[in-house]
């Protein structure tokens, strides 16, 4: 079986848009969600990671780093 997740920057006006379609259209994937972050968030997306506990890596990091996040959220998502 082949697990996927979806990965996205996080950007104060892209992620809630991305996120509310995932919930009408495909729920399922919200567990599988991972949002990337630059330097510092606005108040606004600050928040909405917050209440949506959506996983996330700030930058820099490194790719080992993403693929430990993504195989914790397959887990996780799968278990």
């Amino acid at each position: 079986m082949i697990s996927h997740s979806v990965i996205s920057a996080c950007r104060s006006w892209m992620a809630p848009g991305l996120y509310q379609a995932l919930q009408q259209q495909h729920p399922h994937l919200l567990r599988r969600v991972i949002f990337l972050t630059g330097d510092t968030l606005s108040e606004e997306a600050r928040t909405f990671l917050e209440q949506t506990e959506v996983p996330r890596l700030s930058k820099p990091f490194r790719a080992a780093e993403v693929r430990q996040l993504v195989q914790q959220v397959l887990q996780k998502a799968d278990a």
